[in-house]
C-alpha cells in the first residue's frame, strides 16, 4: 500500500552526492522518492513525461543517478528499505502492552475501609466497617 509520506533525513542538505548535482537533478531525485512512495511504476518514458523533458534527457538523468548509486537500471531507489522501514502501529504497540499487563501481578494495597469524599456541600466521611 502506498504511503502519503516518506522519511527525508536532514543530512540530504549536506550530502556531497546531492549537493554537487545541478538543482534540477536534485529536484528530480526528490520526485523519484515521491514516486517510490506512491508506488508508481517508473520507466524512461514515464519519467520523461512526468518531468516534461525529452527521453534523451531522462536517460542522461538516469545515468547520473546510477553513477551516484541512487538507483539501478530499472529506476529502483537503492537503500529505500534501509531508510523507509515500516513503523510499528499504535494498535500493535497497545496490544503488546495490554498483553504484558495481563501477566503482571497487581499490587495489594492496605485499606482501613474509610472513604473520604469532598462534595460541593463540604467534606464528609463514609466508614465501611
Amino acid at each position: 500500500m502506498a504511503n502519503p509520506w516518506f522519511r527525508l533525513y536532514s543530512e540530504i542538505a549536506d550530502d556531497p552526492k546531492i549537493g554537487m548535482m545541478p538543482e534540477n537533478l536534485r529536484w528530480r531525485f526528490i520526485a523519484l522518492l515521491c514516486y517510490r512512495c506512491k508506488q508508481l511504476a517508473v520507466t524512461d518514458a514515464s519519467v520523461a513525461y512526468l518531468w516534461r523533458i525529452p527521453p534523451s534527457e531522462a536517460r542522461e538523468t538516469k545515468d547520473v543517478f546510477m553513477a551516484q548509486g541512487f538507483i539501478d537500471e530499472n529506476w529502483t531507489i537503492l537503500n529505500w528499505d534501509k531508510r523507509q522501514y515500516v513503523s510499528d502501529s499504535s494498535t500493535e504497540r497497545t496490544k503488546k502492552y495490554r498483553d504484558k499487563m495481563k501477566t503482571v501481578t497487581p499490587v495489594k494495597r492496605h485499606s482501613d475501609g474509610v472513604v473520604t469524599y469532598v462534595g460541593s456541600h463540604g467534606d464528609f466521611s463514609v466508614t465501611d466497617v
